[in-house]
């Protein structure tokens, strides 16, 4: 073999070697590369985060609580809640309130079936709180339409004496406070403002030329506001419930403090099982005669014992405070014919 052949076998060996290096190379490198390569092809599966849960009780119809917020009436299937632990409270008047820890597993149903037991106490003594409330009386309220077990009311801001069943520490506003040059302002960084809905005479006080004076409140209101004893399917219970309050002006940059809506919007819960209970009507006396006027609308109600009892606690407190809430006056006037 001369030089020249002898150059050209060198050259074709190192080719044939360097081919062999490549293609071991190549072998390896798919065979690192070939999961990673499937997985990028094939999606990757969505880690679940969220689960179910179930309410059962005896009877049935008691009302739900997860975490502080109202959830429906039982029997009861909610959807999407986060995985880990959340309360509860069960709560159906003439039984005692039922509360509790439940733990919610990824992509599974917890069921939790309680049996409640009767109250030995008639009812419960309503707390008076001297602080901002919102006002669901005379509200005729709207059914949700994913959510037969609720209803949004249209309530009213108000300042001053009010009767419920939670603490004051409890009842107090989130995320807003009163501005005496601008009225109630949402602070900075939340979207909603939160205030408790409770119950007051604020809306059968007196009135000076058919106005009320120093509160906004529609100019043509008279202050003719009765209670009417109702007997009827179904009602809104918005005693002690969380309502949200809006920013005036929907658009307004959440960053920065922004004057809120003067209403409140309350998520109650539908009764259907209590049928007794008072209305309070604007339509004034005419509502005594009215056989229609209790199920005209869904009305933001109140149980006929926990009313009277309210009425009268409130009455009781007002007359020994009377510096507290001076504007308001100590009864609301009940249909004749139902006393």
């Amino acid at each position: 073999m001369g030089t020249s052949d002898w150059r050209v076998y060198m050259d074709i060996s190192r080719v044939s070697h360097y081919s062999g290096v490549l293609v071991i190379a190549l072998v390896c490198s798919c065979l690192v590369a070939g999961p990673a390569l499937a997985a990028s092809v094939q999606a990757t599966p969505t880690k679940t985060t969220t689960g179910n849960a179930v309410f059962i009780t005896t009877p049935a119809k008691a009302t739900v609580f997860i975490d502080g917020n109202l959830s429906g009436t039982t029997k009861l299937s909610v959807k999407g809640l986060s995985t880990g632990k959340h309360t509860y409270l069960l709560h159906k008047l003439g039984y005692q309130n039922m509360t509790g820890v439940f733990v919610i597993s990824a992509g599974k149903t917890t069921t939790i079936t309680k049996t409640l037991q009767e109250s030995k106490i008639p009812i419960e003594t309503p707390v008076m709180c001297n602080q901002p409330y919102a006002l669901c009386d005379t509200s005729a309220c709207t059914p949700l339409p994913n959510d037969p077990t609720k209803v949004n009311c249209t309530c009213s801001i108000e300042n001053g004496v009010s009767s419920g069943m939670g603490s004051c520490k409890d009842r107090r506003t989130l995320n807003m406070y009163n501005s005496s040059k601008t009225g109630w302002m949402i602070k900075s960084g939340a979207r909603f403002g939160q205030i408790t809905s409770t119950y007051s005479f604020l809306h059968a006080l007196p009135t000076t030329d058919g106005k009320i004076p120093n509160r906004k409140i529609d100019p043509n209101y008279t202050g003719n506001i009765i209670l009417k004893y109702c007997k009827a399917p179904q009602w809104a219970n918005c005693l002690d419930m969380k309502c949200i309050v809006p920013a005036a002006d929907p658009k307004a940059d959440v960053k920065q403090d922004r004057k809120a809506a003067d209403y409140a919007i309350c998520e109650c819960a539908m009764v259907n099982d209590d049928p007794e209970f008072y209305i309070a009507s604007a339509e004034g006396a005419g509502t005594c005669s009215d056989p229609e006027i209790c199920t005209k609308y869904i009305w933001s109600a109140g149980d006929k014992d926990l009313m009277n009892a309210g009425i009268k606690s409130l009455k009781t407190y007002l007359a020994s405070h009377p510096k507290e809430d001076p504007a308001q006056q100590y009864v609301m006037p009940i249909c004749d014919l139902e006393k």
